[in-house]
C-alpha cells in the first residue's frame, strides 16, 4: 500500500501538470458521456426485443383475464337466459290453466246473468199481476151495493162478494209468489256478484301474468344480446392475443436473423430446447451464451467501461483533495514527512474523525483491500462508527468463527460472506473448556461449539436458501444435473 500511494504522489508533478490533467478530465467526461449515450440507445434497442416476450406474456395474461371474465359473464347471462326460458314456460302453464279457469268462470257468469234475467222477468210479470188483480178487486168493491154487504155480513155471501174473495185470495198468492221470487232475485244477484269478482279477479290475475311475461321475454332478449356482446369481446380479446403473439414471433425472428456483430441469442422455444438437451454440447452451447446481447454491443460496452477507466483515472491525476488525502494517510501510518523525514503525532480524537474517510479515499484508487481478521483490528482500529466502510467481502468464511467478524461486520455497510461449511472448520487456538468458561450465559451459549462459523451463520439469516436433508440447497431453477454433487452443494 506505501509503495503504491507513493508512486501516485510521485506521479502529480507540478501545478501545471496538474492543471493540464484537469483539461483531460474535461475531455475524459465528455468522452464518458458521449459513449454512455450510444450505449444506453443499444441498450433501449435491445430492450425492446429482451422484453418483448415479458411484454406478450403481461398483454396475453391481460386479454386472457378480460376474455376470462367475459366467458363469465356470458356463462352467467346464459344461465339468466335460461332461468327465464323456465320460468316463461312455467308461466305459459300457468296462463293456460288461469284461461281455462277463467273460461269456466265466464261461463258460470253467463249461466248467472242467463237465470237473473229469467228471474227478473218472472218477477216483473208477478208484479204485472199484481197490479192487474189489485185494479179488479178495487172496480169490483166499486161495484158493490149494500144489500151485498149486508148479506155477507149474515154470512149469506153474493156472487160478487164471493168473486172479491177469490180474488183476495189470488192477490195473496201471487203477493207470495213475488217475495219468494225477491228472495231468490237477491241470492241471485249476490250470485252474480260473486261470479263477476271471481271473474275480474281471475281477468286481473291473467293480465299480471301476460304482463310478467313481457318482462321475462324483455330480461331474457337482455340476456342474449349481452351474451352476444361479450362473445364479440372474447373474440376480441383472442383476436389481439394473435396479433400480440405474431408481434412477438416477428420480432423474435427478426433478432435472430441479424447478421455479422448484430446477431443476438433469443430465450425462444429453440434456445430451451438446447437448454434442456441431454448432450452436452448443446447444453453447455446454451448455458454459457449471452442472450438478448450483441457483439456490437459487448464491444461498445467494453469501449465505455475504458472511457470509465480514463476518466477514473483523470480525476484521480487532477485531483488535489485526493493527493492531500493519500500524504494524510502515509502521515498516520507513521511515513515521514517529505520535507524534513520526520513523522507527524495525530491525536486519538484527530484519527478516529479522519481515518475513515481517508481510507474511502484509498478505494478510488485500489477498489480491494486484503487483510485478515488477526490483523483487522489493528488496520480498522480507527474507525469507530458503524457502516463507515462501503462494503466487506469475507472469503473462506466457513473457516472463520462468527465472534472473529463482529469487528469488521460493525464498521462495514454491507458484506458479502463466501465460503464452504463442508471444509475445514474454523481454526480456533483457545481451548473449549476456557471459551465455555468465559461464555456462561443463556444469550452466548451458542456460541461455545468450535464448529459454527461466519458462513453458517450467514446461511441462517439468508431467506434465498433452504435446508434439505442434511445439506444446505440454493434455490435455483433450472439448474444443471451435475450441480447436485457434493462440491456445488457447497456455498460458493
Amino acid at each position: 500500500m506505501y509503495a503504491v500511494l507513493k508512486t501516485y504522489i510521485g506521479s502529480f508533478g507540478s501545478n501545471d501538470s496538474i492543471q493540464k490533467r484537469k483539461e483531460d478530465y474535461g475531455n475524459a467526461v465528455c468522452q464518458f458521456k458521449k459513449q454512455y449515450q450510444k450505449v444506453k440507445q443499444m441498450e433501449q434497442e435491445l430492450r425492446q426485443v429482451s422484453s418483448a416476450r415479458k411484454n406478450f406474456m403481461a398483454q396475453k395474461a391481460s386479454f386472457h383475464s378480460r376474455a376470462q371474465g367475459a366467458k363469465t359473464l356470458q356463462s352467467k347471462q346464459e344461465q339468466n337466459a335460461a332461468q327465464f326460458l323456465k320460468e316463461m314456460q312455467d308461466l305459459d302453464q300457468e296462463l293456460k290453466l288461469a284461461g281455462q279457469t277463467l273460461e269456466r268462470y265466464r261461463t258460470e257468469l253467463s249461466e248467472a246473468q242467463y237465470y237473473k234475467f229469467w228471474q227478473d222477468r218472472t218477477q216483473t210479470d208477478i208484479e204485472n199481476q199484481i197490479q192487474n188483480i189489485r185494479r179488479q178487486i178495487m172496480e169490483l168493491e166499486g161495484s158493490r151495493r149494500i144489500w151485498d154487504v149486508i148479506l155477507e155480513i149474515f154470512h149469506r155471501p153474493t156472487m160478487l162478494s164471493r168473486t172479491i174473495q177469490e180474488h183476495y185470495e189470488v192477490l195473496a198468492k201471487a203477493e207470495q209468489a213475488f217475495r219468494d221470487e225477491a228472495t231468490k232475485a237477491a241470492q241471485l244477484r249476490w250470485e252474480l256478484e260473486r261470479q263477476t269478482q271471481k271473474y275480474n279477479a281471475k281477468s286481473n290475475a291473467i293480465m299480471e301474468l301476460k304482463r310478467r311475461q313481457n318482462r321475462l321475454v324483455e330480461k331474457r332478449q337482455n340476456c342474449l344480446n349481452q351474451a352476444d356482446q361479450l362473445q364479440v369481446q372474447i373474440e376480441e380479446s383472442l383476436k389481439k392475443i394473435e396479433e400480440a403473439r405474431s408481434l412477438y414471433q416477428r420480432r423474435l425472428k427478426e433478432a435472430s436473423g441479424r447478421q455479422a456483430d448484430q446477431r443476438m441469442t433469443v430465450l425462444s422455444e429453440e434456445f430451451f430446447h438446447l437448454y434442456d438437451s441431454k448432450e452436452d454440447s448443446e447444453s453447455t452451447a446454451a448455458q454459457v451464451a449471452n442472450p438478448w446481447h450483441t457483439a456490437a454491443y459487448n464491444r461498445e460496452r467494453e469501449k465505455l467501461f475504458y472511457e470509465a477507466l480514463k476518466l477514473h483515472k483523470a480525476f484521480l491525476l487532477g485531483s488535489k483533495a485526493c493527493l492531500w488525502n493519500f500524504k494524510n494517510l502515509l502521515l498516520l501510518w507513521k511515513e515521514p514527512r517529505d520535507d524534513d523525514k520526520k513523522t507527524v503525532t495525530v491525536s486519538k480524537r484527530d484519527r478516529e474523525a479522519a481515518f475513515g474517510s481517508l481510507l474511502n479515499t484509498v478505494f478510488l484508487l485500489t477498489p480491494v483491500l486484503s487483510t485478515t481478521f488477526a490483523s483487522a483490528g489493528t488496520m480498522l482500529s480507527s474507525i469507530r462508527r458503524s457502516g463507515e466502510i462501503g462494503c466487506l467481502i469475507i472469503d473462506e468464511a466457513g473457516q472463520a468463527a462468527p465472534q472473529m467478524a463482529l469487528g469488521s461486520l460493525f464498521r462495514c455497510r454491507r458484506a458479502i460472506v463466501v465460503g464452504d461449511p463442508k471444509q475445514v472448520e474454523p481454526v480456533v487456538t483457545d481451548e473449549l473448556d476456557l471459551i465455555k468458561q468465559v461464555i456462561q450465559n443463556d444469550d452466548t451459549s451458542y456460541y461455545q461449539s468450535k464448529t459454527h462459523s461466519v458462513q453458517e451463520f450467514a446461511d441462517r439469516l439468508n431467506t434465498n436458501w433452504n435446508h434439505l436433508y442434511r445439506g444446505w440447497r440454493k434455490n435455483l431453477g433450472g439448474v444443471p444435473s451435475d450441480c447436485a454433487s457434493t462440491l456445488y452443494q457447497s456455498h460458493v
